[in-house]
């Protein structure tokens, strides 16, 4: 009788055992060639792959890889779900796959992913932090501020998350719990917030922080700096004063009250009281004799006035001893010469500080001009005008300067 044809046991297995082995040797292949970027080589030899064991979620997955470059979404989507649902255990699958859910403006999806992960691989602390900044980004404040808190925990990070756990409570209105975070950091904070609000619901959001801030502890110089800072944004003028005022009277340290000062003398001279401002410039110096900023801006504040001129020279020298090659620093001292007509001394020193980088500001170059003007040199002197205004000058007699090609006061 004749045996029915077919393939034996044995036979089968030598064949699954040869599948193995040309599916592993293109599948190390692909690998190199995706190393060396290879990547139309790799993408053949993974189909080939596949062919051969479509259940391989390694191939799958690198195939998906491959995918994110021919930004093929759909079907990179499709690859790396299969690879999680063939081999649950691995995290860089499931990893890739909620990343790639957030970098495809998917959060929600991303974080049901990462939740999975977080409960599936609880040793993986970094998902918590990915999760924080998904909540954070889907506004989610209460879940953002659970995961900073276990990771923080869990790390002994605590200290280090504080600035993070701060701008949590801060979105949930929180405000008094977001103040403790930053209790003994408050100044930078603070400062960090102030210059990054733009708009009215961020002033206020200030002003309640610094308020905070004072029930606590009112000889907090940040706090009433901030808050008259907050409150000139919103063009709340006699408030911003009183503040300042209430400061001044409070804070007992030195260096606090010069901020003080040196806010008011500012804002003084923005409202259009230069007098006002030169009273407050002399106390902050009394109290902060080494601020050199404070003496540059009140030197060039005389200069501009025309007083105190010798008085105005002399701290600007300060400034240039402390910081000889800073070009606002030259220019303000060019500035004082030129109102004290030495105007080659003058030269000398708006040389210096084009030199040093001047030449991008307008008002640097309109000094220039200024002075060559008065050195004889009226053709050097338009020039730079016309610099000023390709560099967007603000000054008001600019233009009529180019006009009628002279200085003009």
């Amino acid at each position: 009788m004749l045996r029915s044809i077919g393939i034996s046991t044995r036979q089968q297995d030598d064949v699954t055992d040869y599948d193995d082995f040309r599916r592993d040797y293109f599948y190390y292949e692909a690998l190199n060639q995706m190393q060396q970027e290879n990547y139309d080589a790799a993408f053949q030899l993974l189909n080939y792959c596949n062919k051969i064991d479509s259940t391989s979620a390694a191939v799958n997955y690198n195939l998906a890889q491959l995918y994110i470059l021919l930004n093929d979404k759909t079907r990179t989507t499709e690859l790396l779900n299969l690879a999680i649902k063939q081999d649950p255990d691995n995290y860089w699958y499931y990893n890739l796959t909620g990343l790639y859910y957030a970098q495809n403006h998917k959060p929600y999806q991303a974080i049901s992913l990462f939740e999975e992960m977080m409960n599936r691989f609880p040793t993986r602390t970094e998902v918590l932090m990915t999760l924080a900044e998904l909540y954070d980004e889907t506004r989610q404040y209460d879940k953002e501020l659970q995961m900073l808190n276990r990771y923080a925990v869990i790390e002994d990070v605590w200290d280090e998350l504080s600035s993070q756990r701060f701008l949590c409570y801060l979105r949930m209105g929180e405000v008094d719990s977001a103040y403790y975070e930053i209790e003994d950091n408050f100044g930078d904070m603070v400062q960090i917030l102030s210059q990054s609000v733009n708009n009215l619901a961020g002033v206020n959001l200030v002003l309640r922080l610094c308020e905070t801030a004072l029930k606590n502890n009112p000889k907090l110089s940040a706090a009433y700096y901030y808050s008259a800072i907050s409150m000139f944004q919103i063009q709340d003028e006699e408030n911003s004063l009183a503040i300042l005022a209430d400061g001044i009277e409070m804070v007992p340290d030195s260096i606090g009250k010069a901020s003080l000062y040196g806010l008011r003398s500012e804002l003084y001279y923005a409202m259009g009281r230069p007098d006002d401002a030169f009273l407050d410039y002399d106390s902050t110096l009394l109290y902060n004799p080494n601020d050199i900023g404070v003496q540059n801006n009140y030197a060039y504040y005389l200069s501009v006035a025309g007083k105190d001129l010798e008085k105005a020279l002399r701290m600007s020298a300060n400034t240039l001893k402390a910081e000889p090659n800073n070009p606002t620093y030259l220019d303000t001292y060019a500035w004082i010469l030129f109102k004290m007509k030495r105007y080659q001394e003058a030269k000398e020193y708006i040389i210096r500080a084009l030199n040093e980088e001047g030449e991008k500001s307008a008002d640097v170059v309109e000094h220039y001009g200024d002075i060559l003007y008065m050195c004889g040199d009226i053709e050097g002197a338009v020039e730079n005008w016309h610099k000023a205004v390709r560099l967007n000058s603000t000054s008001p007699t600019l233009q009529e300067k180019i006009n009628q090609e002279k200085y003009i006061e």
